[in-house]
């Protein structure tokens, strides 16, 4: 007999015509493959392999020899033996495993338990399950060894019910996965009794009720998963029991009450994930003691109190997450003994203190947050340190002050650099210029005085300076940010031109130049932006500013007619090409964007907002501005606009369009009205509800058009035309004050139905429409017409029945409805008037006609 165990190889000589049992046992119940390794054994007999393997549980056996049962060389293993008939061969085995039977039997019944309980019909796949004929390690998800069920996977696989409290007779499962289902209800204590069990994932369910305290009983369980659930109450304190426990994922779930200070007693736990959820108190100083831990995660919870010193002991501490809650305090210096720190994320707290100067010990550090804290003083020079920062350093919303330290600069792995909402002062350094990899920059909201734009920033894609003072102009070139997407330089006070290097930005989508003192026209070059979203030049139009010639750019003598004049004199600054002067020591300037509005914004198709206004742009407003589909906001109030409102406007339909403030804006032939498509088209035009520019009554005949196929009218002399006064429409009349009081429209081949829009003429008289083909029934709004005194909408193909707001209609003089095919009563009418036909109509069942 010679078998082989890895590198290990035994022979030997036994007595023949014996049968003997190989057995071969495992320790740890995990065999010798695969899971842990890729070991495996063989046994030769008489010179012939009688058996081999490598992946089986605690053991594993073989017959081998002569006189061995009939059925093979190789007898069954153990967990075959249980799936044989009893035969008299197997009785001495058989004898010593009553126990495993019954065991086995037990798993099997509770395996049915859990299918019955979790609606196992409808699993997206149950194979095998509960089927008499088949062994249930060989269901679907499910894993023996020896027959005993050591590993039961069911994610996401459609469970839908409740844990059977049986689950804990599976005393020898090690793996139990159930995530991504829809199991309900609380988790049953029984499941303290799977004292074997190395893996509990529950993730994503709708588990209520409490943890239970009888977790502290699983002594072997490596792994508890239950996020995203409804878990509420405390964590029990039992958990400080699992001396095992390696990964702890509680988050996401409604669990309250303090963080039990046992878990100062789980030395093994290396993983916490405790976040989202509404855990209170403070956080115990015994979480010092949690020497394996590498990654805590409290946040979004309710902890107050402050930032344990004993922080500082845990040495192998990688990722600490403690944001969205309401710690106060400082921040500890002992945060700096945690040399394997990888992530510090501290923001939206109420911490008040300084950024300790021991930050800069984090040598590992790859991101750091503390934003929307009460932090204050200076930005210390050692986080200059933090070499491998690569993430992001976001010091925002808090109140330091002072400069920005140039040694920033040599954070050239950052990614994102967020200094915005504080008060920090000064000139940026251009050393910030050295990061490299930085994408992201926002410095917005400070009082920072200048900003060292023309230096290369090869990568930039975001840059936000808005709301500082910074006071310089643009540099001429500016092709050394070639991917720049978002420019935010709104409420500074650069001044001069704008550069025509800015058409060079390829990438550019945001272009915020508002509110500061930008001079001259648009350049061309910004027309090559197509990938433009947002533009916005608003507000630098500047009231006049008179200045000594010695702060200005050229002397008073030398100055000629339309040249540009610069002045500054410390305290404002500002360019223009609108000079007055008075010939001996004096400029004034009017500084501010001017010139005409490109035709070519209209070629940028992907522009969603334009704000031009406060500004002093002159000219025709350019009609190619209506194939903006994608625009939401057009803004040119407040310019010297002249010419009329272009129809193409009223392509804007989803957009909010503003003209006000421009005086000499006028409608066709010097008339103060808007076009027609414009005023009924864009809900957001800032002059729709002014009666002088967009007449209602005027929307109301156009949608009365439409409805009645106004295209195929007889007669339709001047409806809809564009910048026409809707009283000189045929079969309009209006009074004095520009509303309708007469619609004859008889016999002009109208065709559709009535619109509702004719309640909109609440001045309206007399409405004649007989002798079309309009089909439908009388509006119910008609019924609003309280000046009505003529009613005529005989010969057409009406049907329905007869509106009750008639009976309203106390000026009713005439009313011919025949010729139509309407039912019910006519409401009781008071006529004035004398004649037989002030009132006809038909009788009998209406007929069937097609629909309008």
């Amino acid at each position: 007999l010679a078998f082989g165990i890895g590198d290990l190889d035994w022979e030997d000589c036994l007595p023949a015509d014996v049968c003997y049992l190989f057995t071969i046992k495992d320790k740890w119940g995990d065999g010798m493959c695969c899971a842990h390794g890729e070991g495996s054994y063989s046994v030769w007999y008489d010179g012939a392999e009688v058996a081999s393997g490598g992946e089986f549980g605690f053991s594993e056996s073989h017959f081998i020899g002569a006189n061995c049962p009939a059925e093979s060389l190789a007898a069954p293993s153990q967990s075959a033996l249980l799936q044989q008939p009893f035969l008299p061969e197997y009785a001495e085995i058989i004898e010593k495993l009553p126990e495993h039977v019954e065991i086995i039997e037990k798993e099997r019944e509770t395996l049915i338990k859990l299918f019955e309980a979790t609606g196992g019909e409808e699993w997206f796949d149950n194979t095998g399950w509960v089927d008499e004929t088949e062994d249930h390690c060989r269901w679907k998800g499910v894993s023996c060894k020896n027959r005993f069920v050591t590993k039961l996977n069911l994610g996401a696989n459609g469970l839908d019910g409740s844990i059977p409290t049986d689950v804990g007779l599976l005393s020898n499962l090690r793996y139990l996965h159930l995530m991504e289902n829809n199991i309900h209800g609380a988790i049953p204590s029984e499941i303290g009794m799977m004292k074997n069990l190395y893996i509990l994932g529950m993730d994503s369910n709708n588990l209520d009720g409490t943890l239970p305290t009888e977790i502290g009983m699983m002594k072997s369980l490596n792994s508890l998963l239950i996020k995203d659930n409804t878990l509420h109450g405390a964590i029990p304190t039992e958990i400080g029991m699992m001396k095992s426990l390696n990964f702890l994922r509680l988050s996401s779930n409604a669990l309250h009450g303090t963080i039990p200070t046992e878990m100062g007693m789980m030395s093994t736990l290396a993983v916490s994930y405790l976040q989202n959820n509404t855990l209170q108190g403070i956080i115990p100083t015994e979480i010092g003691m949690m020497e394996s831990i590498n990654t805590l995660l409290l946040s979004n919870n309710t902890l107050h109190g402050t930032i344990p010193t004993e922080i500082g002991m845990m040495k192998s501490l990688i990722h600490l997450f403690l944001y969205d809650n309401t710690l106060h305090g400082a921040i500890p210096t002992e945060i700096g003994m945690l040399e394997s720190l990888s992530i510090l994320l501290l923001q939206n707290n109420t911490l008040n203190s300084t950024i300790p100067t021991e930050v800069g010990l984090l040598s590992n550090l790859i991101r750091l947050q503390i934003f929307s804290n009460t932090i204050y003083g200076t930005i210390p020079t050692e986080i200059g340190r933090l070499q491998y920062l690569q993430g992001a350093l976001n010091l925002s919303s808090t109140t330091l002050t002072g400069t920005v330290p140039m040694e920033l600069g040599m954070l050239n792995k950052i990614k994102q650099l967020d200094l915005s909402n504080n008060s920090l002062t000064g000139s940026l350094p251009t050393h910030l210029a050295n990061m490299t990899s930085l994408k992201h920059l926002n410095v917005s909201n400070n009082r920072f005085i200048s900003f060292p734009l023309g230096e290369e920033w090869n990568v930039l894609e975001t840059c936000d300076l808005s709301h500082n003072q910074i006071k310089q102009e643009l540099p001429f070139d500016m092709s050394g940010i070639p991917s720049l997407e978002s420019l935010l330089l709104s409420n500074n006070l650069f001044y001069g031109e704008i550069p025509n290097s800015l058409g060079s930005l390829a990438r550019m989508q945001k272009l915020h130049l508002d509110n500061n003192r930008f001079s001259g026209t648009i350049p061309d070059t910004m027309l090559y932006l197509l990938t433009l979203r947002e533009l916005n030049l608003s507000n630098n139009r500047q009231e006049k500013m008179c200045f000594s010639s010695y702060f200005c750019s050229e002397f008073i003598f030398e100055y000629q007619l339309g040249n540009i004049v610069c002045c500054d004199d410390n305290i404002v600054s500002a360019c223009s090409d609108i000079v007055e002067t008075d010939g001996e020591e004096t400029f004034c300037l009017l500084p501010g964007l001017r010139g005409m509005i490109p035709a070519g914004f209209g070629s940028i198709p992907t522009l969603e907002l334009l704000d031009l206004s406060s500004n002093y742009f002159a000219g025709n407003i350019p009609p190619e501005i209506g194939r903006l589909s994608r625009l939401k906001v057009l803004n040119l109030a407040d310019n010297v606009l002249t010419g009329s409102i272009p129809p193409a406007l009223g392509e804007l339909a989803d957009a909010t369009v503003l003209l006000k403030g421009n005086d000499q804006i006028k409608g066709k032939n010097g008339s103060k009205i808007a076009p027609l498509s414009v005023c009924s088209n864009v809900p957001g035009f800032d002059f729709g509800n002014d009666p002088t520019w967009c007449p209602p009554e005027r929307n109301a005949l156009k949608k009365i058009h439409e409805e009645a196929r106004g295209q195929e009218w007889t007669n339709a002399t001047g409806w809809v035309v564009e910048f026409n006064d809707h009283c000189s429409w045929h079969g309009v009349e209006c009074n004095q004050e520009n509303n309708v009081i007469r619609l004859t429209l008889e016999n002009g081949g109208l065709s559709g139905r009535i619109s509702n829009a004719i309640a909109n003429l609440t001045s309206l008289e007399t409405l004649n429409l007989r002798d079309n083909d309009l089909k439908g029934s009388i509006p119910s709004e008609i019924g609003n017409l309280l000046n009505l005194s003529s009613l005529i909408i005989s010969f057409n193909e009406i049907t329905g029945r007869i509106p009750d707001g008639l009976a309203d209609l106390s000026h009713l003089e005439i009313l011919h409805l025949h010729g139509n095919r309407l039912q019910g009563t006519v409401p009781r009418l008071t006529f004035k008037g004398q004649t037989k036909s002030s009132f006809i109509a038909d009788c009998g069942s209406p007929s069937d006609f097609d629909s309008p």
